[in-house]
């Protein structure tokens, strides 16, 4: 069977080279063995990802791996900074969901790992959450994008019907009256002031 090429051990090599900024260095380097060596590319390539510490696909996919993991604890201590003095009372959620909410970035890797624990919960259902929402992060998300958007509704409610201080009556009135015929706005059969009288 052969491999993707997406993860061919060549693609690994150079991916990585490119994010080492070492990719000029590995193209002039096989280029330099094709020329000067009489090699064959594929044997020229081969030996330079040998010289610039290829060990294999495994090898590889450790090394990326790595990178991986390092960026995703960079990306949780700077959401760490952030969050470090927000007070969860402030939150629109609700307090058990703006738990997990504004904790799920510290719940990574086993459980004894994690940068929060029970006794932080405001209850042990938002604990119990966390948890739940550690193995299903999209169902979480969903939770939390209906609870906005119902705070949303109210917020649109409450600013777009206000009582206005009218009564039921007094808005019947104010209907009734737009919707009979206004005099000024039939016809004037009356020549207007200033303009000649025309005859018909």
């Amino acid at each position: 069977m052969t491999e993707n090429k997406k993860d061919s051990p060549r693609k690994l090599f150079v991916d990585r080279m490119r994010r080492e900024n070492r990719f000029n260095e590995y193209r002039e380097t096989y280029r330099k063995y094709m020329k000067e060596g009489a090699m064959p590319f594929l044997k020229a390539q081969f030996q330079t990802m040998t010289d610039m510490g290829y060990e294999g696909p495994e090898h590889e996919r450790a090394i990326l791996a790595g990178e991986k993991e390092q960026a995703r604890r960079v990306l949780d201590q700077d959401v760490g900074k952030l969050l470090v003095e927000y007070d969860i009372n402030e939150s629109d959620l609700p307090i058990e969901i703006a738990f997990v909410f504004h904790n799920l970035h510290k719940s990574r890797g086993e459980r004894h790992e994690w940068n929060v624990g029970p006794t932080e919960a405001p209850t042990p259902g938002a604990w119990n959450m966390l948890v739940w929402a550690t193995e299903n992060e999209g169902k979480f998300m969903e939770l939390v994008i209906r609870e906005q958007l119902k705070g949303k509704g109210k917020q649109t409610d409450e600013q777009g019907m206000g009582d206005t201080g009218e009564s039921i009556s007094q808005i019947e009135a104010m209907l009734s009256h737009a919707l009979m015929p206004d005099d000024s706005l039939q016809p004037s059969t009356k020549k207007p002031e200033g303009q000649p009288e025309i005859s018909t």
